[in-house]
């Protein structure tokens, strides 16, 4: 299992990196499941952010410590877009998603 202190250096990593508005965790972690050996975070950023290049640096520059991380970087109006679309991970990263960062 993930060490809480680890994720925390992570996401901290991901808001100073990233500058998002809301940063959410989702999938096993999220949902409490044993053995869970990777992190997966929904990134959400403001319209104007450039995603690729956001996404690129973050998988350049977040030190993993040896975890698995899939990072998810969207915007706002793409959140909004996709909120209601069960074929959408930002769907599932939403329903059962914990927030850990709100700017």
């Amino acid at each position: 299992m993930l060490h809480e202190s680890k994720v925390k250096n992570i996401l901290s990593q991901v808001v100073a990196l990233a500058h998002p508005r809301r940063v959410l965790l989702f999938g096993s972690l999220a949902r409490g499941q044993n053995n869970v050996n990777d992190v997966d975070l929904l990134v959400i950023v403001a319209d104007e952010t450039n995603v690729r290049e956001i996404s690129a640096r973050l998988q350049r520059e977040v030190r993993r410590g040896g975890i698995g991380l899939d990072l998810l970087v969207v915007t706002e109006s793409a959140v909004a877009d996709r909120a209601g679309d069960p074929s959408s991970v930002v769907f599932y990263a939403l329903k059962e998603g914990k927030e850990l960062h709100v700017a």
